[in-house]
């Protein structure tokens, strides 16, 4: 979406991250989802067969085949029991998470429509045999479990460079959500997880990870990637419904949306236990939520696209309306000997385009700007004269530019 109030698109596009040249429309999905749930599907690659399975909490299983740049769907069944059940009622779930490793496709948690606050199933599916099973948890009532991680939407997933152990990190149970809707365990604010737990593929059991370092505060709907090449996760941004931002002139408001970049070693070389670092940035993009986060398998490069503000809630500068980002960046690792020294971002960050998509030199913000008319030929954009104006000492010194 672009706003709270729209529009919703329906289009799937890809982009070279080798030419960064263009984008490139792509078949539109079969089937055109509701227009509140469109942006908490997750699509997942099967490198084994160059498939990319998009989930929308129905047992029918929509892919897209990368070779054939074709859609199609499969019908999948439960095993054991009842063929036809279905854990989710009405075939309906969002702000899941999801992750595909060694021909099994994993779903954790999400909402639907009767449970805001969130579940905690984990369930499979055999992509040789589409059928579906039951590994831990339930999206029934509550019951309390110190052994699994509890109930929340929009967790963080990913999967380790052995391909050995799921990892879960952090998410959101939406208790105002659940009150809104008179639901079991409502209250006035969401709370957000702070905890991170691994899921062992072969001996199927949780584990409750402790993490030494300088770790993530508390959060939902970040973005993160593994890289391979590094063998280490990235985490970037997302937001808190229970810390509160105040703005001098508007006031209290009880979210927080972040713009920090986090990396998690999961097996130091030291042999010491798994170790957050914060990763400080000579530039980084505006605080959002649900952007999303790639690793190059080869260089190790990682790229971020997208992302929120919902800015009914927490202002966006300026502009106090919600709005989504179209806009691509690229961290540059440096790695002599394989091991992390340091992440910078390219000085045309702050010029960057995407598309129709601008940045303002000035506060960061994406949109459709106006370019410079000066001498630098239209190196920077601000999104109006007051950005020009607190912009322009730095953006002459840095462009050598000066008004014609």
């Amino acid at each position: 979406m672009k706003g709270a109030l729209g529009p919703y698109y329906h289009d799937f596009q890809c982009i070279d991250l080798n030419e960064l040249d263009a984008w490139r429309a792509l078949p539109q999905p079969p089937r055109r989802p509701r227009a509140d749930s469109i942006a908490a599907w997750q699509m997942r690659l099967d490198d084994a067969t160059d498939r990319a399975y998009l989930f929308s909490g129905k047992r029918e299983l929509q892919y897209f085949d990368l070779k054939e740049e074709k859609w199609g769907k499969i019908a999948t069944k439960w095993s054991g029991g009842d063929p036809k059940y279905w854990p989710y009622p009405s075939s309906e779930l969002s702000e899941y998470s999801m992750a595909i490793v060694r021909g099994k496709l994993y779903i954790f948690g999400g909402t639907y429509y009767t449970n805001t606050i969130g579940n905690n199933l984990l369930i499979e599916l055999d992509l040789e045999t589409f059928l579906w099973r039951t590994l831990s948890g339930t999206t029934g009532p509550l019951v309390p479990d110190v052994t699994t991680p509890g109930p929340r939407r929009h967790a963080a997933l990913w999967v380790d460079g052995k391909g050995e152990r799921l990892w879960l990190l952090y998410g959101e149970a939406d208790r105002a959500g659940a009150q809104d809707r008179g639901q079991p365990n409502g209250a006035k604010i969401g709370f957000g997880f702070d905890d991170c737990w691994s899921w062992d593929i072969a001996a199927e059991s949780w584990r409750r990870e402790r993490i030494a370092g300088n770790p993530p505060s508390p959060r939902s709907e970040l973005a993160c990637t593994y890289n391979t090449k590094l063998d280490k996760a990235f985490v970037f941004g997302g937001y808190c419904p229970n810390v509160p931002t105040v703005f001098p002139d508007q006031g209290l408001f009880q979210f927080t949306y972040y713009a920090d970049t986090f990396m998690l070693d999961p097996a130091p070389a030291n042999g010491s236990p798994p170790r957050w670092k914060q990763v400080l940035t000579r530039g980084f993009p505006t605080y959002r939520a649900l952007s999303h986060l790639v690793s190059d398998p080869e260089s190790g490069k990682v790229f971020l696209f997208g992302g929120y503000t919902n800015s009914d809630f927490v202002p966006n500068r300026k502009h106090p309306i919600s709005r989504s980002f179209g806009d691509l960046w690229q961290l540059k690792l440096d790695v002599p000997g394989g091991f992390f020294e340091g992440v910078d971002i390219e000085e045309e960050a702050r010029t960057a385009k995407a598309g129709p998509w601008k940045r303002c030199f000035s506060c960061g913000n994406a949109g459709q700007w106006k370019k410079c008319a000066g001498k630098c030929g239209g190196r920077a954009f601000f999104c109006n004269k007051q950005c020009q104006i607190d912009g322009w000492k730095e953006h002459k010194a840095m462009h050598n530019c000066s008004k014609k």
